[in-house]
């Protein structure tokens, strides 16, 4: 089947093709009769890689589905008879739930202490959720500075091609008001601010390497004070992270299903993250005011709920830039208003 029928990113290609190099191959070789191979064989396979440390467990995983994938296949093309990784043992992951995020005030310290391009690539992260891929292939049509919005399109993850979002599909993301002071500075630039021009770009227009942006967030956190090693999850804080900083902050502003819709997760399971890390200042209140209406003979079961209060953010910068559509176009301060 071809790969475009297949549907399989080139990213994804190149993992299956590492995988089946550093660790199919040396333990199956290129010649075992598929006949040959039995369940206790591909579970003492399963096993030695768990135990013998050299790889994440996450990464364990996925070279026992890729594994799987192939026989499966193998079956289905009927070079043999049944998958005989259907009886062995998935390989599990556990998660916490943990994750690390910056506070609005360290991502403000953190951005002025880097230069150039990197402290708006930071605050556009941190403020909008757009994965690194993302952001790395932004271009100057996809922000809409009269509609406060971005709209992302596509990824450019890395080590592949450029294509599609994540998720598969286009979707659009608030532009709030510090992330656009920063885009419209970067729209004064002298050049690289065609429509089809990258926002994030090197000195001679090109994507900017995913390496030098968490290079240069590194340096910017050790430059605030902030040592990164001392956040909890994965080892320390990452470019990633910043994505985490949006959706802990827009969880506490948006319903759920709004940032399920802005982060472009294709389950809601994956935003509800983010719901854990929203004040419950009210459980208490909300439940005493339950019980109070139950003793006075209010038996409807419910409670009204103070309706969320977004307090209006000032607009008093003057914002010259670029939106979806290509020509130039100056805004005051009046065209980002309500």
């Amino acid at each position: 089947m071809s790969r475009s029928r297949r549907g399989r990113k080139s990213s994804t290609l190149r993992d299956y093709r590492s995988a089946i190099k550093s660790t199919l191959l040396p333990e199956f070789g290129t010649d075992t009769p598929l006949e040959e191979l039995s369940e206790e064989r591909l579970s003492a396979f399963r096993a030695a890689l768990l135990t013998d440390g050299k790889l994440a467990r996450r990464t364990v995983q996925k070279h026992v589905v890729l594994l799987n994938g192939i026989l499966k296949r193998a079956r289905a093309c009927k070079w043999i008879s049944r998958n005989l990784m259907d009886d062995v043992e998935p390989v599990s992951i556990g998660s916490s739930g943990e994750f690390n995020v910056l506070s609005a005030v360290q991502v403000e310290a953190v951005a002025r202490k880097a230069d150039d391009v990197f402290a708006p690539a930071i605050i556009v992260a941190a403020y909008t959720g757009l994965r690194t891929g993302e952001l790395r292939a932004l271009r100057w049509r996809d922000v809409d500075f009269a509609g406060q919005s971005l709209r992302v399109s596509r990824n450019m993850p890395a080590g592949g091609d450029e294509g599609s979002p994540k998720s598969g599909k286009v979707r659009s993301t608030p532009l709030v008001d510090d992330a656009a002071r920063e885009l419209d500075g970067l729209s004064r630039r002298p050049s690289f601010t065609g429509a089809d021009d990258v926002v994030f770009c090197t000195e001679v227009g090109g994507m900017l390497p995913e390496d030098s942006l968490r290079k240069a967030l590194y340096a910017a956190l050790a430059d605030a004070g902030i040592d990164r090693k001392s956040f909890p999850a994965h080892g320390g804080f990452t470019f990633h992270d910043l994505r985490h900083t949006f959706g802990t902050m827009a969880a506490q502003v948006w319903p759920l299903h709004d940032v399920q819709a802005f982060m472009g997760h294709a389950d809601i399971q994956t935003t509800m993250k983010y719901a854990h890390h929203v004040p419950k200042n009210d459980a208490a209140s909300r439940l005493t005011e339950f019980v109070r209406q139950q003793k006075a003979g209010n038996d409807s079961g419910t409670i009204s709920s103070p309706s969320p209060h977004r307090r209006p953010i000032s607009r008093d910068f003057e914002c010259r830039g670029r939106d979806s559509n290509p020509r130039h176009a100056d805004y005051d301060s009046a065209a980002l208003t309500d």
